[in-house]
C-alpha cells in the first residue's frame, strides 16, 4: 500500500468535529470535549434531541396519509418486488442553498429505512429509495415538517410547471417586500427630517401600515423554516433571521405607536427585502447551473492519481475513473469522486456542498464527497 504518514489526532479532540481542543476549553472532569461552545451545543441536540429521536420517528402528518394508499403508489412509486426497496421523484419547493441539498441528502441517516436521498440540484428533484416499515407518508412529513414543500413526480414533464410556480410566488413576495420596504422609507424620512405633533404620530402610523405585509406575508418562507426546525430541535439561519424579525418587529411597532418614537422599522423592511433579493438570486443562479456546471465541468476533468499497483499511481481525468478505483488525495487537493477512505485520517472542507467552512474530521471508512478539499494528511479512497 501507499506510504505516507496519518495525521496526528491530539489526546483531547473535539466531539463534534474532531478538531483539537484548546488547552483553556479542556475539562478532564467531563467525559467528552469541545474545541467551542458551538460544537457542544450543536452535539448536545444531535445526541440528545435529533438523530436518536428521527431514527425511531415514523409519524405521519394526517394530511398525508392518501400518499400510502396503493392506486396512488402504482402511479408515483416504483417498486422493485424482488429487492423490496421503493423509489420516489419528489419536486422541493424552498432549495435555497447548499445548505438546503445537504440537509435532505441526510435522510439516511436521520430516518431508519431510508436507503437513498439524491438532490438534483438544478431541478430541485430529490431522489428517495426507502424499505422496510418506512412508508412514503412519514417521509414526506418529515421533509414538509422542515418547511419544504413537496411535490410528487410522475414523470417529469410538469416540473416546468411547477419552477414558475414557485418561481412566481419568489417574485410575489419580493415585490411586496421591495413595494413596503420604499413606502416605508417615504414616511420615516419626514420624521428622520424632524416631524414632530401630530405628523409624528400620522408618519409613524403609516410606516408601521406599510412594514406589515413585509415583515408578514414576505416574510413567510423564513418563519415556516425556522418553525420547521425548531419542532425538529434543530437551528439554522432561518431562525436567527425569524427571530430578529419577530423581536424587532414588535419593539419598532411598540416603539412607533405606543412611545411616539423614531423606531426604523423601515429598515427593517429593507433587510427581508434584501434577503429575499439574495435567495432568489442564489436559487435562479444554482437552477441556470451558473455554479454547478462550471464545478462539474472542472471536477470531469480535474486530474487524480490512481493507484495501480502497492505504491504505483498514474495521473488521469476525473471521468476516466470506474467504481471500485482507488485514488490518492495529496494535501490541498479536491476529491475527484465520491468514495470511502480507505487509508489514512484527515480533515476535509466541504464548504462547497454543505457551506460550512469548518473542516470535518474524516477517518477509513467514512464517506467523502466529490468537489470537497482535503486540508490535512493524504488519504487513499476507494470510488
Amino acid at each position: 500500500m501507499l506510504l505516507f504518514p496519518k495525521n496526528q489526532v491530539t489526546l483531547y479532540s473535539c466531539e463534534h468535529c474532531g478538531q483539537s481542543v484548546d488547552q483553556s476549553r479542556i475539562n478532564a472532569q467531563l467525559q467528552y470535549q469541545f474545541c467551542c461552545q458551538g460544537c457542544e451545543i450543536v452535539w448536545d441536540i444531535l445526541k440528545n434531541n435529533s438523530f436518536e429521536k428521527y431514527q425511531k420517528e415514523n409519524s405521519v402528518n394526517p394530511k398525508f396519509e392518501w400518499l400510502d394508499k396503493p392506486e396512488y403508489n402504482q402511479e408515483y412509486v416504483q417498486t422493485d418486488s424482488q429487492k423490496g426497496i421503493s423509489t420516489v421523484f419528489l419536486y422541493v419547493e424552498g432549495l435555497d442553498c447548499h445548505s438546503c441539498f445537504w440537509t435532505l441528502e441526510k435522510l439516511p441517516e436521520l430516518l431508519v429505512g431510508v436507503l437513498l436521498s439524491k438532490v438534483d440540484v438544478q431541478s430541485s428533484v430529490l431522489k428517495i429509495q426507502f424499505a422496510g416499515e418506512r412508508t412514503l407518508s412519514s417521509i414526506v412529513s418529515f421533509i414538509e415538517s422542515l418547511g419544504y414543500t413537496t411535490h410528487a413526480l410522475k414523470d417529469f414533464s410538469n416540473i416546468n410547471q411547477l419552477r414558475i410556480k414557485e418561481k412566481r410566488q419568489d417574485l410575489v413576495r419580493l415585490g411586496v417586500a421591495g413595494a413596503c420596504a420604499g413606502n416605508a422609507m417615504i414616511y420615516s424620512i419626514a420624521n428622520y427630517a424632524g416631524a414632530d405633533g401630530v405628523y409624528l404620530t400620522i408618519f409613524h402610523f403609516y410606516s408601521v401600515l406599510f412594514s406589515l405585509p413585509a415583515l408578514t406575508y414576505a416574510s413567510m418562507p423564513f418563519y415556516k423554516k425556522a418553525w420547521g426546525s425548531l419542532k425538529k430541535g434543530l437551528f439554522n439561519i432561518d431562525l436567527s433571521i425569524s427571530l430578529a424579525l419577530i423581536i424587532g418587529g414588535s419593539y419598532c411597532i411598540y416603539s412607533s405607536l405606543i412611545l411616539n418614537k423614531i423606531s426604523y422599522i423601515d429598515s427593517l423592511s429593507m433587510l427581508v427585502f434584501l434577503l429575499l433579493l439574495t435567495r432568489f438570486s442564489l436559487k435562479t443562479a444554482i437552477k441556470k447551473g451558473a455554479i454547478t456546471n462550471s464545478f462539474a465541468q472542472f471536477l470531469h476533468s480535474y486530474n487524480t492519481k490512481k493507484l495501480i499497483e502497492k505504491d504505483q499511481t498514474v495521473e488521469l481525468p476525473a471521468h476516466k475513473l470506474a467504481p471500485n478505483d482507488q485514488i490518492q488525495v495529496d494535501r490541498n487537493q479536491l476529491i475527484a469522486a465520491d468514495g470511502t477512505i480507505e487509508q489514512g485520517e484527515t480533515y476535509i472542507n466541504e464548504s462547497a456542498l454543505t457551506g460550512e467552512s469548518h473542516p470535518c474530521f474524516k477517518k477509513v471508512n467514512d464517506l467523502v464527497f466529490a468537489g470537497t478539499l482535503n486540508e490535512g494528511a493524504p488519504i487513499l479512497v476507494k470510488v
